[in-house]
């Protein structure tokens, strides 16, 4: 039997408790995918906005980025939250790791990113635009390592 076989049997026999590994799979997949945007395309193109304009640029992005990540992250928190209350068999430590995979990104989120761009939010400084791109890549290898370790989750369920 394959692995997608596998999952669609261990889901038949364990829906209610398959749903927040299924729920937590999706939205670190969607973060994950949002964050190496940000990190390939996003962050970079910061550094070619101009001086007159980047007060406002900056001011739209971090309002509109709130809305991509935010209602994302609070699924994905449930979700795991809901994981580890109820797991599956086989799945406990994986809900643990995915658990300290997306606390680290909140954890790198609120002690750097934010302070950075809180600093470039009156002026472009390329020191803090550094600055917050390597932070972001701790980010991106927190969201990218949670995904993975979701779907491990999901085959991991007899």
């Amino acid at each position: 039997m394959g692995r997608s076989s596998q999952f669609f049997v261990a889901f038949k026999r364990h829906p209610r408790m398959m749903s927040p590994i299924i729920v937590a799979t999706a939205s670190s997949w969607y973060l994950c995918g949002l964050s190496w945007t940000i990190g390939i395309v996003v962050y970079p193109s910061f550094a070619r906005v101009g001086v007159d304009q980047w007060r406002g640029f900056h001011a739209e992005h971090t309002r509109t980025i709130t809305w991509a990540v935010g209602p994302m992250w609070v699924i994905q928190a449930l979700s795991i939250g809901w994981w580890l209350l109820d797991p599956p068999p086989n799945t406990f430590t994986l809900a643990i790791v995915a658990a300290g995979l997306a606390g680290l990104a909140v954890v790198v989120t609120t002690l750097l990113a934010v302070p950075a761009h809180n600093k470039l939010s009156a002026r472009y400084d390329p020191a803090v635009g550094k600055l917050l791109l390597r932070s972001h890549h701790a980010r991106t290898v927190a969201w990218t390592a949670g995904a993975v370790v979701c779907v491990v989750g999901l085959l991991a369920v007899p």
